[in-house]
């Protein structure tokens, strides 16, 4: 559940008028799939989520890197979520926003999830882009942390200077499931 102060500055942010209390008692979530027009951040976990809502944005928590979508178990495409294909649909602009990360291992591979989550977006109607937060002094950022450490602001820029996924194209691709590179399969 969204508070209403949450829901106001989310509003406010989209340029479009609070709702009704009939609206409202149907619940954010109900509403926000009426409006496409609203954007929405794609968080690495609840807590991100919720510091992204807190900062007036609409924003969803995706579990982990990878969870957004899963494989057709017959045809083995990576399809969405249903919560997810719901909200990307009507060219809604999703920007992914996962951790920053310094290692140099983990930051490709989640970056590559990142991109994979946009382009599946993308396909399904939204209009999909990547945020890459600064690196913070010490390493690894989340969305919460940038928030603490350099303030509203920061994130704002990070999603305005998102990359549309049309760009993700040019990020390589990672190898399909159950291979390994090192073993050359």
């Amino acid at each position: 559940r969204v508070p209403l102060a949450q829901w106001e500055l989310i509003c406010r942010r989209a340029g479009v008028p609070l709702p009704s209390p009939e609206v409202q008692a149907a619940g954010f979530w109900a509403w926000l799939l009426t409006l496409p027009t609203v954007p929405v951040i794609a968080a690495e976990g609840l807590k991100k989520a919720l510091a992204a809502i807190s900062a007036g944005h609409a924003a969803l928590a995706v579990a982990g890197v990878d969870m957004g979508y899963r494989r057709d178990p017959d045809s083995s495409q990576l399809q969405l979520i249903p919560e997810l294909e719901a909200i990307a649909a009507g060219g809604r602009r999703l920007v992914v926003v996962f951790d920053r990360e310094a290692k140099r291992s983990t930051a490709k591979r989640v970056e590559l999830a990142a991109a994979k989550l946009a382009r599946l977006l993308s396909k399904a109607g939204a209009d999909a882009a990547v945020a890459r937060l600064p690196l913070l002094k010490g390493g690894k950022a989340g969305l919460d942390d940038v928030l603490v450490a350099l303030g509203a602001g920061a994130l704002d820029r990070a999603i305005e200077q998102a990359a549309a996924a049309p760009a993700l194209a040019l990020l390589p691709q990672l190898p399909p499931p159950h291979t390994s590179a090192a073993h050359g399969q």
